[in-house]
């Protein structure tokens, strides 16, 4: 097998407070060999579920000189990375077909092309979790920082709280 390749999401990535999820339908290619030990390019679809924490990180920038105090000045940044992608389950796509070599085919019959062995490789979720890691650390790029919370909007200036 080879040449394992994402072609389409299906489902959404949610942001939940310290996770990323994915659960739905991704559109999958790859290179697989057949019964006779050719290779053929197989399209198919399957239903996946997966996480990713969320990890916070700082970043501090030089962004000037302090003339007064001799010392630089630094800007901070504060940003989201996602953690390694979790799998927990990989399943074929009900009713979808399989496309091998340009050919459509229900699941049934692409067992008698593609021997089951190989079909049960394709549900390996170690697969699906590299595949998808590049998309987490994308959803992750989006994800604002919570904002600090302004400890004086709840002082009043007459020294009432």
């Amino acid at each position: 097998m080879a040449d394992f390749a994402v072609q389409e999401f299906f489902g959404d990535f949610k942001v939940n407070k310290d996770s990323i999820d994915y659960s739905g339908a991704i559109g999958m290619s790859a290179t697989v060999v057949n019964k006779r030990g050719e290779q053929v390019s197989v399209g198919f679809d399957v239903d996946v579920d997966a996480s990713a924490g969320i990890d916070w990180e700082t970043d501090e920038q030089p962004t000037g000189w302090n003339y007064s105090t001799d010392q630089p000045t630094y800007t901070s940044s504060t940003y989201a990375v996602a953690t390694d992608v979790s799998v927990t389950s990989v399943s074929f796509t009900e009713g979808q077909e399989f496309y091998i070599d340009n050919e459509v085919y229900s699941l049934h019959d692409a067992q008698s092309i593609i021997d089951p062995s190989v079909l049960k490789q394709l549900l390996n979720p170690t697969i699906y979790a590299s595949l998808m890691a590049p998309s987490f650390d994308r959803k992750a790029e989006d994800i604002e920082p919570e904002e600090e919370p302004d400890y004086f909007d709840d002082f009043d200036m007459h020294g009432d709280y």
